[in-house]
């Protein structure tokens, strides 16, 4: 290797001193043996990129669990979301059927008389006297609840409120015979302690989505004096993933009493006597509040 020795030495490849000679040339030039190996800092370089690299490697690791986990959390919400919304949507459609309703519950008792006339004669078959004497005495008995004679109507909401009224008047035997006496001498407040009853409520899924997802358990509790509370939690999941409310809700009972008599002659000889005896018992309830 030769050199002029005005060239810049700096530029060159510094030797290690055990490793080079630098001889002098018969024209005055120089040139240097090499007895030994570069000594190169290459490797520090690609030591750095491979550290690059890790840091890299480990951020972008780092990202993608942190995009896994955001994913799996915004999964939860939305699930979360759908059961908010599937309870929400039920109370509001339960408000809308119970606020305001009014059930009215007729007990009557009837009671007919028939008489007929008799009379008395003397020897000579003229009559000396006529009395109207009671052939029979029957009493029938009524209860109508909502114009529907004691039968349940095929709404939800009037199913609902009708089973409190039967509650609060009727308890605590509400399997009566409407037609008996012991369910007209039931009166409001028969109720002598909380009421609760079971219910599920369905709702008709789109496609994609399963029915079990949006059905919801009711359980509606009736107070003595008939204020109700309903609460709403969804039928499936765990009892840490379920939503609940709670809807209140307040009546307004009114009672009346009244009798009524009527009399009808067919004829001379017969008399019908009506005796009505009629109790009316009219609750409305209004939703207090949903929380």
């Amino acid at each position: 290797m030769y050199f002029n020795r005005n060239m810049n030495r700096q530029n060159l490849l510094k030797p290690n001193n055990h490793l080079w000679k630098l001889r002098k040339t018969a024209k005055g030039g120089f040139f240097c043996s090499f007895t030994g190996k570069f000594s190169s800092q290459t490797g520090a370089s690609i030591s750095f990129a491979l550290l690059l690299f890790l840091v890299c490697a480990v951020v972008g690791s780092v990202v993608l669990v942190s995009g896994t986990s955001a994913a799996g959390r915004l999964s939860k919400i939305a699930e979360y979301d759908q059961r908010y919304y599937v309870v929400t949507s039920t109370a509001q459609l339960l408000a809308d059927k119970l606020d305001n309703y009014t059930v009215t519950v007729v007990q009557k008792s009837e009671e007919t008389i028939e008489k007929t006339a008799v009379y008395t004669y003397d020897s000579e078959g003229v009559v000396t006297s006529r009395t109207m004497t009671v052939s029979s005495d029957t009493v029938a008995y009524s209860s109508d609840i909502n114009g529907s004679d004691g039968k349940a109507s095929a709404s939800l909401g009037q199913s609902i409120l009708r089973d409190a009224a039967l509650y609060l008047i009727f308890d605590p035997d509400v399997t009566y015979n409407f037609a008996s006496q012991a369910a007209y001498e039931s009166n409001y407040p028969a109720l002598s302690a909380d009421k609760q009853i079971t219910l599920n409520i369905t709702h008709t899924a789109p496609s994609g989505i399963s029915a079990d997802a949006l059905a919801v358990d009711a359980v509606m509790t009736i107070h003595p004096g008939g204020d109700i509370n309903i609460k709403l939690s969804n039928a499936s999941g765990s009892a840490n993933e379920k939503y609940e409310l709670t809807m209140s809700l307040k009546p307004d009972i009114k009672r009346d009493f009244s009798n009524d008599s009527t009399v009808t002659r067919p004829d001379d000889d017969s008399e019908t006597t009506v005796n009505t005896s009629t109790k009316t018992t009219v609750i409305k309830w209004t939703v207090k509040d949903i929380y």
